[in-house]
């Protein structure tokens, strides 16, 4: 099973580019993040999708676009025909410098981008230039045609995320708070206590509106930030125990294997491998 794993785990931190185009409803209703960016384009019907702590509602010819790392889903029922395109720092690596590559990046920014009808047919004319060219395996007008999808959505609007205060009652102060606090937090009870709420109707806000429990997200929060700091040599694995929030080094450990299927240490040495040339 850690074989298997592994071997994707690997290819996540390999050069990676994946482009796909189907007819889904609620792809991504688990709360998770990864190791890639990724553009989610919204060909037909609608969508709410939730990224870095903020709802957003989408209709056709919306993106969602998602940094590495960043904590996302959608909602169930929802969706329609879209197109997904993956791609990590190593996909550019090859073609741009870093600042370059995190200028086209800037873009993600937005979370949430609304091109004007023009712009996006020139924008699914260059999809179906990225089909052909990866069938080819031609990275070279895979790299042309992204980065003038970047510049499209670059000069397209945002719209604005649902203001979470009003249409969904407290669990904006819930989640900044965890944001701020994951590695002091002991328990429920404990935010309970900071932010005067019940704790019975905390874990109902996160059934209702984010579809998990209190506990899930918080770890999911804490493994987040550990992925993070374990690319961090000069840090140990005692350290980022303790700096995410967990009890111990092994307790650490355990979570971190049970839900990444591979150990902190292994990890470390994954994300620290050299670049294949």
């Amino acid at each position: 099973m850690e074989h298997a794993y592994l071997s994707t785990f690997l290819r996540n931190f390999d050069e990676r580019f994946a482009y796909e185009k189907s007819f889904k409803k609620g792809t991504m209703t688990m709360l998770h993040y990864h190791q890639h960016h990724e553009i989610y384009y919204l060909l037909t019907g609608t969508q709410r999708c939730f990224i870095d702590n903020a709802y957003y509602d989408m209709k056709a010819g919306d993106f969602a676009l998602i940094r590495e790392n960043s904590l996302h889903k959608t909602t169930s029922g929802m969706g329609g025909l879209r197109i997904l395109i993956s791609f990590n720092d190593k996909f550019f690596g090859k073609f741009l410098t870093p600042d370059a590559i995190e200028q086209f990046l800037s873009v993600f920014d937005k979370h949430v981008v609304r091109p004007s009808e023009e712009a996006n047919k020139l924008i699914l004319s260059h999809c179906n230039k990225i089909d052909r060219a990866v069938t080819e395996n031609n990275k070279d007008d895979i790299l042309f045609s992204l980065i003038q999808i970047f510049l499209l959505l670059k000069d397209s609007p945002s719209p604005k995320n649902i203001d979470s205060k009003n249409t969904l009652p407290l669990i904006d102060d819930i989640l900044n708070y965890i944001g701020k606090n994951f590695s002091t937090i002991t328990n429920l009870d404990d935010v309970s206590k900071d932010l005067h709420i019940s704790k019975y109707y905390i874990c109902h806000l996160f059934q209702k509106h984010l579809e998990t429990s209190f506990t899930d997200y918080l770890t999911k929060i804490r493994l987040k930030n550990a992925q993070i700091q374990l690319a961090t040599p000069n840090l140990t694995i005692t350290e980022i125990a303790e700096n995410c929030g967990f009890r111990t080094p092994a307790y650490f450990s355990n979570v971190f294997k049970k839900q990444l299927g591979i150990s902190p240490l292994k990890y470390r040495q994954v994300v620290s491998l050299p670049k294949k040339q």
